[in-house]
C-alpha cells in the first residue's frame, strides 16, 4: 500500500475533525493553500529576510513540517501525485500531456473528492491541478459543480515581457488576485448559506516566473545591489550533465535574461541579484494574499472551526549550482515548505 504526505494530511485533518466532533458536536472546516515555485525561504523556516509576516503568524500556530518534499519536482507530476495519494509511476503523469482521469486513474478519488464524500461542501480556485491536467479541473473532485465550477484564472507575462516586473497597484491584474476574490466570495457563501463544513481549495501561481508583483512590494526588499547571491552558484564539479536544467536558459523566453548560457556558464551577478529580488517580492505579494484568506476567517467568525493548511509544490533554484528552476533532484529542486494548523489542538504546533 501506498502511503503519501497526501494521505496523511488528510488523516491529521479527518481525525482532527472527529476530536472535535466529540466536543463542539461539528466538523473543523478546511483552507487548503498551495502555492507554486516555492522553497522554504520563508521567515519560519530562518530566512528573516524574506517578509512574510502573514506566513510566519499561522507558522506560530502550525506544525512545521521541516523537512517535507514533492515526489516530482515538476508542476503537474507533483500536483497529480499530492492531489491524489499517489506516485508518478502510478499516475503515469510526468509531463504536461497525461492525466490521470484519462489513464489509469478513472474511478481514482481524489483528495477534495474524498471530502465530498465525507459531507463536505468541496470546491477549488486558482491553480491547484496544473491546467487541463485533469480537464475541466476534475469536476469529480467538486461540489455544485454547475454552479462553482472550478476556476483557475489565466495568467499574464509582464508588458515589457521581462522575468520580472513591479507595476502600479491601481492598474494591476493577476491571477491570484481574482483567485483570493473568488476564494472569498465561495468561503462567505458556505459559512453564511450552508449546515456543511467545507474544504476550499486554493492555488496560487506567484512566485513562479514571471515574478510580477505591485508596486510596494518589491521595496520591502534592499536595492538590488544589497541582494544576497547563492552560496553555491558554481555547477558541482564532476555532477552528471544529466542533472542540470537550464530554465532561463532558454533563449528568447524573457528580455532581461541573457539568451545562452550553459551549466558551467554563471548569471551576471546584478542579474541574479535582480532576480532573487523579484522573486522574494513575488512571495511577499503572495504572502499579503494568504493573509486575506486568514483575515476573512476571522471576520465570518470560522476561524478556531477551520484547518489550515499552506504548502508548495515543489522547490526552484535561484542560482544555486547555476540553475534557475525547479526540475531538478536536487534538495531545492525537491524540498517544500508545509504546515497545518488545527484550531485547539496543542500537538499540532512546533517544528516537526
Amino acid at each position: 500500500m501506498e502511503v503519501s504526505s497526501m494521505l496523511q494530511l488528510v488523516a491529521v485533518m479527518l481525525g482532527s475533525s472527529i476530536v472535535h466532533v466529540e466536543a463542539r458536536n461539528s466538523k473543523l472546516n478546511v483552507l487548503y493553500i498551495v502555492v507554486d515555485d516555492l522553497r522554504p525561504d520563508l521567515e519560519p523556516y530562518g530566512e528573516a529576510m524574506v517578509h512574510t509576516p502573514n506566513i510566519a503568524a499561522l507558522a506560530k500556530q502550525s506544525l512545521i513540517f521541516d523537512r517535507a518534499y514533492c515526489q516530482f519536482s515538476f508542476c503537474a507530476p507533483s500536483r497529480s501525485s499530492f492531489m491524489t495519494g499517489r506516485r508518478p509511476d502510478t499516475t503515469k503523469c510526468w509531463n504536461f500531456v497525461d492525466n490521470f482521469r484519462e489513464t489509469v486513474g478513472q474511478n481514482w478519488t481524489s483528495m477534495p473528492q474524498y471530502f465530498k464524500k465525507n459531507g463536505y461542501f468541496s470546491t477549488g480556485v486558482g491553480k491547484l491541478y496544473h491546467p487541463v491536467l485533469p480537464p475541466l479541473g476534475d469536476p469529480p473532485s467538486w461540489s455544485e459543480f454547475n454552479k462553482f465550477p472550478y476556476l483557475n484564472p489565466p495568467y499574464l507575462d509582464c508588458p515589457d515581457g521581462n522575468s520580472w516586473c513591479a507595476l502600479d497597484p491601481k492598474e494591476y491584474n493577476c491571477s491570484d488576485s481574482v483567485t483570493t476574490m473568488e476564494s472569498i466570495r465561495r468561503m462567505r457563501y458556505a459559512a453564511q448559506n450552508l449546515s456543511q463544513p467545507f474544504f476550499l481549495g486554493v492555488g496560487f501561481h506567484k512566485p513562479h516566473l514571471p515574478f510580477r508583483a505591485p508596486d510596494g512590494f518589491v521595496e520591502l526588499y534592499p536595492p538590488a545591489e544589497n541582494i544576497t547571491l547563492a552560496e553555491h552558484k558554481a555547477w558541482p564539479k564532476n555532477a552528471p550533465p544529466i542533472a542540470w536544467n537550464g530554465c532561463l536558459a532558454s533563449p528568447g523566453r524573457y528580455k532581461d535574461v541573457q539568451e545562452k548560457r550553459d551549466r558551467l556558464t554563471p548569471m551576471d551577478d546584478a542579474e541574479a541579484r535582480r532576480l532573487r529580488r523579484g522573486y522574494y517580492a513575488a512571495v511577499s505579494y503572495m504572502d499579503s494574499l494568504v493573509g486575506r484568506l486568514l483575515d476573512e476567517l476571522e471576520a465570518l467568525g470560522i476561524g478556531d472551526n477551520t484547518i489550515v493548511s499552506v504548502h508548495g509544490d515543489h522547490g526552484w533554484h535561484l542560482g544555486e549550482h547555476n540553475m534557475w528552476c525547479k526540475m531538478s533532484n536536487f534538495e531545492l529542486g525537491v524540498r517544500v515548505p508545509w504546515m497545518v494548523h488545527v484550531p485547539g489542538v496543542e500537538r499540532c504546533s512546533g517544528v516537526h
